[in-house]
């Protein structure tokens, strides 16, 4: 969805206009349920979420975990709290991550191999490519897009050990990533540089800011620091897809947000961009999340307005 800029500019200007009335009138208390089978820091993890709330603009009035795996907090602010962010803030687990990209034309061979022998075991006319939808533009790292009611089943084939067994051995490990719908409802299919160890090149751990911000045309982007170590792998890291013409895909809890290329040599200073098809309020939420670290997989159980004296 796109915002003009005139209209994202008052969006930041009653945020603060808000934030100066500091006296809260509206509270909330929730329930928070850690989803089992996670090794995690409670400790660690109330930090998380005090620094979330905090960069939402909203008090924290207690954070209190019950047991191992329930947290009750009570939060307040100046104006009605929206609750759907709310949520959505709270149970995104924002694990950033940055991976290499295949360019498509490398594994087209691949998925030609993969919709022949499908379709002699389904008896299918054309199980895979059947699903393409066509797009007259494409990223040169997209390898298609398909319809959001397709992306089960299109994983589905590509997981399955027959398909597998065909990747060479230079593309043993890719794993395939979904990005974000576009404005059709289209969502594109990557391929990322997998490893043996199931480790990205660079994770959000090296994130020291993020913060809401325009590209050029005035749509919403969210700007990344990296600390000095994470600076020093992105010059690394951006150096190689500069050299090969591929490249990074950053990746939020699985879903690759932006993949971008780099053009002219290799990025000193740790800065990045992630842009996207975001609305001000989801990029400065998406800002928020990153710049506070990831939590582990968690749902909001309950929730209840509060009167605050």
């Amino acid at each position: 969805m796109r915002v003009s800029f005139i209209e994202s500019l008052l969006f930041i200007l009653v945020a603060f206009l808000a934030s100066c009335n500091s006296e809260p009138t509206h509270g909330l208390k929730l329930r928070l349920q850690i989803e089992e089978g996670q090794e995690f820091d409670m400790r660690v993890t109330e930090e998380v979420l005090a620094k979330r709330l905090k960069d939402f603009g909203v008090e924290v009035l207690k954070i209190d975990p019950m047991n191992g795996n329930t947290i009750d907090l009570e939060i307040a602010a100046s104006k009605p709290i929206p609750q759907e962010r709310l949520v959505d803030l709270l149970q995104t687990q924002g694990k950033l991550e940055f991976y290499h990209t295949f360019n498509a034309d490398k594994l087209f061979g691949f998925l030609l191999e993969a919709n022949n022998i499908l379709k002699d075991s389904l008896a299918d006319v054309e199980p895979i490519s059947s699903l393409f939808v066509k797009d007259n533009f494409r990223a040169r790292n997209v390898l298609c897009k398909v319809r959001q009611e397709n992306k089960e089943k299109m994983m589905q084939y590509l997981e399955q050990k027959q398909v597998r067994a065909l990747l060479p051995t230079d593309l043993r490990f890719v794993k395939f990533l979904w990005g974000t719908p576009d404005e059709n409802g289209n969502v594109p299919l990557y391929a990322i540089k997998g490893n043996r160890a199931n480790r990205a090149v660079l994770d959000g751990n090296t994130i020291i800011e993020a913060s809401q911000d325009f590209d050029m045309m005035g749509n919403p982007t969210i700007n990344l620091q990296m600390n000095e170590q994470g600076a020093m792998k992105w010059e690394d890291i951006t150096g190689r897809a500069s050299r090969e013409q591929t490249n990074i895909a950053m990746v939020v809890d699985h879903t690759v947000l932006s993949a971008p290329g780099v053009l002219n040599g290799a990025i000193v200073g740790g800065r990045s961009q992630i842009t996207g098809e975001f609305t001000v309020e989801e990029a400065y939420d998406l800002a928020a999340i990153i710049e506070a670290g990831a939590l582990p997989k968690l749902k909001v159980s309950s929730m209840t307005v509060i009167k605050l004296q």
